[in-house]
């Protein structure tokens, strides 16, 4: 599993949880502080997920690394989050052995049409099929407060879901969530489970 653009880590501990090798790839530094304090409140150690504090794409520098590069079993299904404000289709250029080589399934956040049907074009010359998995319903009620105009998933439709190790992970317990750090509240002040 590699979630480019982890964050506070919340998906990459749910999947090791499960049993998955997960690669957390995150360039912001308050970002991996939350993540590895939701690491430790999970009673996982930093040997437990591969945190690689790094942006993705084809740029070839010390800060950057290529989705082809992360060392992932590709023996196996996998599943790969990509939500990286604006850089999608340069993570999906980094990634052309991996979704040519590997059995894969993608689940990535866009912020712009044109995004979105850059990331498709890449997918598709990939021979995948995608879908835009529709805002939920509530939204209409709770509105998203993003200061985007944009902003939707897509899934690719060439892996299918019951590959994902079970139990799937939108399909878990509450009790079996990860444990997190609310953001913006002191270590310890504010746990919730996602």
């Amino acid at each position: 599993m590699i979630d480019a653009g982890a964050g506070h880590g919340e998906l990459c501990i749910l999947f090791r949880r499960h049993g998955c090798q997960a690669f957390a790839i995150e360039p912001d530094t308050t970002a991996l502080s939350v993540l590895h304090a939701n690491m430790a409140l999970n009673g996982l150690s930093r040997s437990d997920i591969a945190v690689l504090p790094k942006y993705v794409g084809t740029s070839i520098d010390q800060d950057h690394i290529g989705l082809d590069r992360v060392e992932v079993d590709r023996s196996k299904p996998g599943f790969i989050k990509i939500d990286i404000e604006g850089f999608e289709t340069d993570a999906l250029e980094s990634a052309n052995s991996l979704l040519d080589e590997s059995d894969v399934t993608l689940l990535i956040e866009v912020h712009s049409k044109e995004l979105e049907a850059g990331c498709i074009g890449i997918l598709s010359s990939h021979g995948y099929t995608c879908r835009i998995i529709d805002n939920s319903r509530w939204r209409a009620l709770i509105p998203e407060r993003r200061l985007v105009s944009h902003n939707r998933w897509i899934l690719d439709l060439d892996s299918s879901l019951h590959r994902v190790p079970s139990p799937e992970p939108w399909k878990v317990h509450p009790r079996d969530r990860p444990v997190c750090e609310v953001a913006g509240r002191k270590q310890g002040a504010g746990r919730s489970r996602v």
